[in-house]
């Protein structure tokens, strides 16, 4: 019976050990995950001001030439 009980203490021991290293790998990918999110509302709004001021060069290049023409 020793033999058996050491045995589920050992796989307590070693699946709490699991469980604590996965709650630190999702906490890091919580993390990550979130970090990534603002990186991308930040690259979104870069594109869109990039995206506003070829607009803009174009249509005033257009005028432009409207005009002169």
């Amino acid at each position: 019976m020793e033999v058996t009980e050491a045995k589920i203490y050992d796989l307590t021991a070693r699946l709490e050990a699991h469980v604590a290293r996965c709650e630190e790998r999702d906490k890091t990918i919580f993390n990550d995950l979130a970090e990534l999110k603002e990186e991308l509302k930040e690259f979104r709004m870069l594109m869109t001001k990039i995206g506003v001021l070829l607009t803009s060069g174009v249509a005033g290049t257009l005028v432009t030439v409207l005009l002169r023409g």
